[in-house]
């Protein structure tokens, strides 16, 4: 388990937050993937966000926001989802989020279901480059103050030991670019 008490600070959309969140290492999960779903999280914040059983369930999400109605407003996808999970989780919320890391698994997967995502709404793609989380991972520990600061897109994130400065890509600027 792992704690991060975490400094949300988006300027771009204007949230502002302090959540503590306790954080379960799923036993076929890397500490760099459970590390995006922390980053996906400050990236994504807003009310009502919450880890799900993720990976021990296939039928949830990595993330997901609920309203207070019960609806879900947003599910936060991490890695390489089959086009027909993405559209299977349109259907249940509002929109669909993507967040992806590992150029050559993040190439592979574009090519093949890259055109489709596209084509659909209220989906967004990220990726981000695994070289840059490597700061925070060599320093990772059970229990963490981060501070977040979102600013044109830009997360600078800082704990005692270091900082690091993390932009998501959006996947058709990147392939586009080639930016893997």
């Amino acid at each position: 388990m792992f704690r991060f008490d975490l400094q949300i600070n988006d300027m771009d959309r204007h949230v502002y937050a302090a959540p503590s969140l306790h954080v379960a290492l799923h036993p076929s999960e890397t500490e760099e993937r459970m590390l995006l779903r922390v980053i996906s999280y400050c990236f994504e914040f807003d009310e009502g966000l919450a880890f799900t059983r993720g990976l021990s369930t296939d039928s949830e999400p990595d993330l997901w926001q609920h309203s207070d109605d019960g609806r879900i407003l947003h599910w936060i996808e991490l890695g390489y989802p089959d086009v027909r999970r993405i559209k299977k989780a349109l259907s249940r919320s509002e929109r669909v989020s993507v967040y992806s890391s590992g150029a050559q698994g993040f190439r592979q997967w574009w090519k093949q279901e890259g055109e489709r995502i596209v084509a659909m709404t209220n989906v967004s793609c990220r990726y981000l480059p695994k070289q840059a989380l490597a700061p925070l991972l060599a320093q990772l520990s059970r229990n963490m103050s981060l501070v977040c600061m979102i600013e044109d897109g830009v997360m600078h994130l800082s704990w005692d030991a270091g900082m690091i400065a993390l932009a998501p890509c959006p996947a058709v600027e990147m392939i586009a670019g080639d930016n893997v």
